[in-house]
């Protein structure tokens, strides 16, 4: 089997020649190195804090990848030699000569000291051995760097010795009573506040760390290169190819793999690369059974009657649990106006025609209930961890009849970050229709979420044109456009079921794209909603807007966007509602790339079909770092109009309205 491939475009003119090339020579991978693709299933135990390491010490002596190489001379030039060793994602990039291909993941040894290694003096024949690990943040960018997460962990016998402190010195605690009413706070969460930070203030370590969490090694294929190189090359090498961490005279990073095989170093005369013909595969499964992890909203004292080990905020579940339960930061959940009235809407028992009836008799009434469709005030009620089954259970709460009846959002996110992949989750969610084909007004949804759409270290590649993003967050409004900025960190790939017309209003439709039906909605049929959130960057040469028509890879799709300020691309696909309670469970799947993203549904992974394609043509795909999210939510008709049942007239539940996540991984 042939161990490498030479990557030089130039006959070789040197006085060496690299004569042989072996990557992931570990006994550990032995058994698979006949096929000539090692696959490996990422280490994901402390991940959440510590980024993703491949390989660790568990999956192979040392927790390195071995490398051998052998370099012969061909003449008595004794010139001094030195290497370096790369690695390169190849699922996930642009092409090695593409202008954006520095956003490649690429690197070489971690130690941002050390560049290339110089070899022992030899006349013949010399045989190297060496390693490398693959971890995040491998050019050491200082945009990563910034506050540890450990930050948010604090022993809670000091933090209430500290705040003891602060109730002994009357003019210290007088100022936090007085902060406490400027905030709007709660007495005692404001001086746990500012005993956390008094605490953290003595911890300065832990203000400037390499967060190599923030970008996360991506799953898929990887590649390794060997590069050689005289003294006199080495020294007349740029910066930006000594230490990947440097940028060119234009503020970029350049791609290795693109400059030693298509670029400038592919025609220097003594220079040698090697690309090994052995290749490394890395997948990853969140471990369900971890725990839930609870981050407790800074504006509220949280109700923790339902912590327990396997949910809350302890920092055993800070280090450890993959997933984290939505919370609420403020009361600021949708607002809708409801019928007064309580039933089991899961059930066969609440049929067309009692909603027809509840529909006549409050439409044009004043007693619809106003109420906040709002996440969980009591964590770990409405979201459990099962360990020995490998298992979240999610459950939206039934209403009582002694307690105001609510809607609430359940649902969790994912706690390890990563930018491309194909995500897959086995999900058993709830149903959306009812026996009798009546939606019980639930939108289950399968998402990949911004890891921080706050933060400057995970914004999006610009958008290079005068309307760029406009904020999630921004009025619909054509105002709204003067929001619009080059920069933004959110971004959002949505997935979402529900009971909903696959068409859109007529005036979506232009004349060559205008669907005319007068069918009724099947009773049967419930819809795969497909979401991109590209912020509205109008940078694509065909900008979405209104009902599209287009056709990809043989699939004919309708894409739409409400007007051009609205910063999401939707599709909208039928599928018959026996199909998702084939098995009781059902796997969704969102491929996302760095130019286009499919998503895809199915019983088995071997027999997905494709609901939805988007590419960069049409839409900006986001490039940041993102979340899987699993939710069961209540939406106001106004996020879909054109549903046959409206969310005002569906009773408030009666019931637990039950979902359980069964596996998330990606590849």
């Amino acid at each position: 089997m042939m161990t490498s491939l030479s990557c030089s475009r130039h006959i070789n003119t040197a006085d060496f020649e690299i004569t042989s090339f072996s990557a992931l020579t570990n006994t550990e991978f032995e058994s698979q190195a006949e096929f000539g693709l090692i696959a490996i299933q990422a280490d994901l135990e402390d991940a959440v804090i510590n980024g993703i390491r491949i390989p660790t010490e568990k999956q192979c002596q040392g927790g390195k990848l071995g490398f051998t190489f052998t370099i012969k001379r061909h003449s008595g030039n004794d010139e001094k030699l030195y290497y370096k060793l790369y690695f390169q994602n190849t699922s996930y990039k642009f092409d090695d000569s593409h202008p954006l291909s520095g956003e490649n993941f690429y690197g070489s040894w971690m130690e941002s000291s050390v560049d290339f290694k110089p070899l022992h003096d030899f006349s013949d024949e010399i045989v190297i051995s060496d390693s490398l690990i693959i971890m995040g943040n491998p050019r050491n960018e200082h945009i990563y760097f910034g506050a540890s997460p450990l930050l948010e962990i604090v022993e809670a016998e000091k933090v209430k010795n500290q705040m003891e402190l602060i109730r002994q010195n009357e003019e210290w605690y007088s100022s936090i009573i007085k902060k406490a009413k400027q905030e709007n706070r709660a007495l005692e969460k404001q001086l746990m506040l500012d005993a956390k930070w008094i605490i953290n203030q003595e911890r300065a370590n832990l203000f400037s760390v390499n967060n190599r969490h923030w970008r996360n090694p991506r799953m898929g294929q990887y590649e390794f290169m060997l590069v050689v190189i005289t003294e006199s090359q080495y020294e007349n090498l740029p910066d930006h190819q000594r230490n990947l961490s440097n940028r060119n005279e234009n503020g970029d990073f350049v791609n290795p793999f693109g400059y030693f095989i298509h670029g400038e170093g592919s025609n220097q005369p003594d220079v040698q690369c090697s690309v090994a013909g052995r290749r490394l595969k890395v997948f990853a499964k969140y471990d369900l059974g971890s725990g839930i992890y609870v981050r407790e909203p800074s504006d509220s004292l949280t109700d923790r009657t339902y912590y327990s080990r396997s949910c809350g905020d302890s920092e055993r579940l800070f280090r450890r649990a993959h997933f984290g339960q939505y919370l609420a930061e403020s009361s600021d959940g949708v607002l809708i106006q409801n019928v007064p009235v309580v039933e089991n809407t899961s059930s066969s028992s609440f049929t067309a025609e009692k909603y027809y009836r509840l529909e006549k008799k409050y439409e044009n009434s004043n007693s619809l209930r106003k109420s906040q469709v709002g996440i969980s005030e009591c964590p770990c009620k409405t979201a459990h961890s099962n360990s020995k089954r490998n298992e979240i259970v999610i459950a939206n709460p039934g209403n009582s009849p002694d307690q105001t009846p609510k809607k609430e959002n359940v649902g969790v996110f994912g706690r390890i970050g990563m930018t491309y992949g194909k995500w897959r989750a086995k999900i058993q969610f709830p149903a959306v229709i009812n026996p009798q084909g009546v939606w019980n007004g639930i939108t289950n949804a399968f998402r990949l979420v911004s890891q921080d759409p706050l933060a400057s270290w995970n914004e999006r590649r610009l958008c290079n044109h005068p309307v760029g993003y406009v904020p999630a967050n921004a009025p619909s409004t054509e105002g709204s456009l003067l929001l619009s900025r080059p920069k933004d960190a959110f971004s959002r790939i949505d997935l979402e079921v529900l009971k909903e017309s696959e068409f859109w209003p007529s005036a979506s439709y232009s004349d060559s794209t205008r669907v005319i039906s007068k069918r009724k909605e099947l009773q049967d049929e419930v819809i795969m909603a497909c979401s991109n959130w590209d912020l509205a960057c109008h940078e694509p040469n065909n900008f979405i807007l209104k009902a599209k028509r287009n056709v990809y890879e043989g699939h004919e799709f309708i894409h739409h966007r409400w007007n051009i300020w609205h910063q999401a691309v939707t599709t909208k696909q039928a599928i018959w509602r026996g199909d998702l309670l084939v098995s009781h469970f059902y796997y969704y799947e969102i491929e996302w790339t760095p130019s286009k993203i499919i998503w895809r549904v199915g019983p088995t992974p071997d027999q997905m079909r494709i609901i939805c394609i988007m590419e960069e043509s049409m839409t900006a795909i986001p490039n940041n770092q993102m979340l899987p999210s699993v939710t069961q939510e209540w939406h106001s008709q106004e996020l879909w109009p054109m549903a046959p049942f409206n969310q005002s007239f569906i009773p408030f539940p009666s019931q637990d309205i039950v979902g359980r996540i069964l596996e998330v991984s990606v590849e």
